[in-house]
């Protein structure tokens, strides 16, 4: 009996053993995964630092190419508003290249009439000329005294009988004057109205007894017979004095 209880004991002593030995075990192990779930978890906390980084940089990213959408939409629109600027411009241009070419055209055809123009000028200011020497050689020589006034009133030519007989030092010192200068202002008023009727009908026009005052106030009594003509191509008025 002894004998077994000692054996018993032992038996029990080793159980309690095992037991001590295998509860050991399992705290270690407990021990070892309590280890492996800190070092997890702190793993998952840095992965969820990761993780948010991870986001932030996406968020970032996202914002990043959104704005890259709309910078690529506005320079797309810009490209498009340069395109349609570019074509108007084009169309301006060949608007304007059209009106210079017809400015051009224009320009030549002036030239050309300009030049014919100017020749023509030249070739009636040389007949004007030939036409005023043989005038003024024939009334020169005349032994009519004329004048000639043109449309302001002013003397244009007196031939030397009529600057004789109006006892004048020479032709010369009356042309440019008006010549109503050299009347009283009745007469002078009486002679516009002659003129005028001269160069607005046409016909002959006569007045007669009025006074001439020259240059030295020498007043000589006249008659005049007043017609209209051209003379270097403007009208004017011939006046014959008697």
């Amino acid at each position: 009996m002894t004998d077994l209880m000692q054996k018993t004991k032992k038996e029990l002593v080793t159980m309690i053993q095992e037991m001590e030995i295998s509860l050991l075990s399992q705290q270690q192990e407990m021990l070892r995964l309590q280890t492996n779930y800190d070092s997890i978890l702190e793993q998952s906390k840095q992965q969820d630092i990761v993780n948010q980084e991870i986001n932030r940089q996406n968020e970032i990213l996202v914002s990043e190419n959104h704005q890259a959408v709309l910078e690529q939409k506005r320079l797309q629109d810009e490209l498009e508003t340069a395109r349609i600027d570019n074509h108007q411009a084009r169309d301006h241009t060949l608007h304007i290249q059209e009106a210079l070419d017809k400015l051009t055209i224009q320009h030549d055809t002036l030239k050309q009439e300009l030049e014919s123009f100017k020749q023509n000028t030249n070739e009636n200011a040389g007949r004007s000329t030939m036409t005023y020497e043989l005038f003024k050689s024939f009334v020169d020589s005349d032994a009519r005294k004329v004048i000639l006034i043109d449309n302001t009133y002013a003397v244009c030519y007196i031939n030397p009988s009529a600057a004789i007989h109006l006892q004048l030092p020479e032709p010369n010192v009356v042309i440019g004057r008006r010549l109503f200068d050299f009347f009283e202002y009745r007469d002078a008023l009486k002679l516009k109205r002659k003129i005028d009727r001269a160069f607005f009908s046409g016909e002959k026009e006569k007045i007669r007894e009025i006074t001439f005052r020259n240059l030295k106030n020498r007043e000589i009594e006249i008659d005049m017979k007043l017609m209209r003509v051209r003379y270097q191509e403007k009208p004017s008025i011939r006046i014959t004095i008697k």
